[in-house]
């Protein structure tokens, strides 16, 4: 992984020394002091807005494409399909929540250029691109890359297993994984046909040394205690 933090939520609070509302202040700088929030004073505090990149509009865009009816093989229907399939742009959405493309560096050119690769082609590009766990700053590069060994979702995997889709969840940010052969349960081998469907959910610190427990125990039970901590020695 090459970043250990993502995106946060950050609250901006305003006090009014026209109002004279220092006793609030005070009040809000003693409960951050109690949590050990230290309180920095900056002269040229500058609030910047940060606009979505562009590439999201390219990538969530709706194409048309003409369909034959049933009805009749000589009538023709527009239909409307994702610029990119889901196979492709989940793929694409494990590259850049891991940091190996950056939203910023990509651009419509690359989107069209993706879209128009086979779609096995386009997605073991993109697996090769997250596997290498390094930043490319030139997006383009990556349809230079010459794919040998295929995807793993091509080969012949045991009855009892699946290719799965999984997100690891941290405090700052959700990290989208490429699918691997795991071992299935009862739900996803009688929804066998729809494998591609169910999402694999983890929950993690930001160092990924440690697995949140994410049953539902009754607080104060043995078993809670002991992943509390297990959590807490870790940490």
């Amino acid at each position: 992984m090459l970043t250990l933090l993502g995106r946060w939520t950050t609250y901006r609070l305003v006090f009014d020394n026209s109002r004279n509302d220092t006793q609030r202040y005070d009040t809000l700088r003693a409960a951050l002091r109690d949590y050990n929030i230290e309180i920095v004073p900056f002269h040229d505090f500058k609030l910047l807005t940060d606009p979505e990149p562009a590439v999201w509009s390219h990538i969530n865009r709706i194409t048309r494409s003409s369909k034959r009816t049933e009805a009749s093989l000589k009538e023709l229907t527009d239909v409307t399909v994702p610029h990119l399939t889901y196979p492709v742009r989940y793929q694409l959405e494990v590259c850049i929540s891991q940091g190996c493309l950056n939203e910023h560096n990509l651009s419509k050119e690359f989107v069209d250029k993706l879209a128009d690769m086979e779609e096995v082609q386009a997605k073991d590009t993109l697996e090769y691109i997250a596997s290498q766990n390094r930043r490319w700053y030139n997006p383009m590069e990556i349809f230079n890359i010459k794919i040998i060994k295929g995807s793993a979702s091509r080969l012949k995997i045991p009855h009892y297993c699946a290719y799965t889709r999984s997100v690891t969840i941290t405090p700052t940010t959700v990290y989208f994984n490429t699918p691997t052969v795991e071992t299935s349960n009862r739900v996803v081998r009688q929804y066998i046909e729809h494998a591609d469907r169910f999402l694999r959910v983890r929950f993690s610190d930001e160092k990924f040394q440690v697995s949140i427990c994410t049953q539902l125990l009754p607080i104060g039970t043995d078993r809670n205690r002991a992943e509390s901590t297990r959590l807490i020695r870790k940490r």
